[in-house]
């Protein structure tokens, strides 16, 4: 594991969300809070899902254990969602600047929303996070689709098309 492929899998990560809250930017709050019977229920359920996922996790390989998302409820529109994103992004690109491959086998140590505790090694831990994304992308996609709007591609054969 090399700290280079984890730089460029943020890259990806954040190239990808980028598109998907694009795609969502001309759906109605109706849209965006309608129940479609996924994991999350609606377009933002998701998307408070993943943002409070990838903030928590930043949070974590800070050696932090958050026993809450602060803010959570003020996520209401795709706007929020850029606004709040972009500022996790960054905390991302902070802390990878600062990682070497050896840094990668540090590990995380935190104690769930549960009361348990867990230690992952950091690198494991990143590579979780981009795939959560991935996932949770492909059911927005999804939705979008089901709700008569086009999907996106966020392959990552698309993201070094296009970087």
């Amino acid at each position: 594991m090399r700290i280079e492929d984890i730089r460029e899998m943020y890259a990806y990560n954040h190239w990808a969300n980028s598109r998907v809250l694009a795609a969502a930017g001309g759906l109605s709050a109706e849209e965006l809070d309608r129940d479609l019977r996924t994991s999350f229920g609606s377009i933002r359920g998701t998307f408070t899902h993943v943002l409070a996922v990838d903030w928590v996790w930043l949070e974590r390989s800070h050696g932090r254990s958050p026993s809450s998302v602060p803010g959570m409820e003020d996520w209401r529109t795709v706007a929020d969602f850029q606004t709040r994103w972009a500022e996790v992004d960054q905390g991302w690109t902070d802390l990878l600047g600062g990682l070497t491959d050896e840094s990668l086998g540090t590990e995380v140590a935190y104690t769930n929303f549960a009361g348990v505790p867990h230690r992952y090694p950091l690198g494991k831990v990143l590579y979780h996070v981009v795939n959560h994304g991935s996932y949770h992308r492909g059911q927005v996609t999804a939705m979008l689709r089901e709700l008569g709007h086009q999907g996106v591609s966020t392959d990552f054969i698309y993201f070094l098309d296009d970087v």
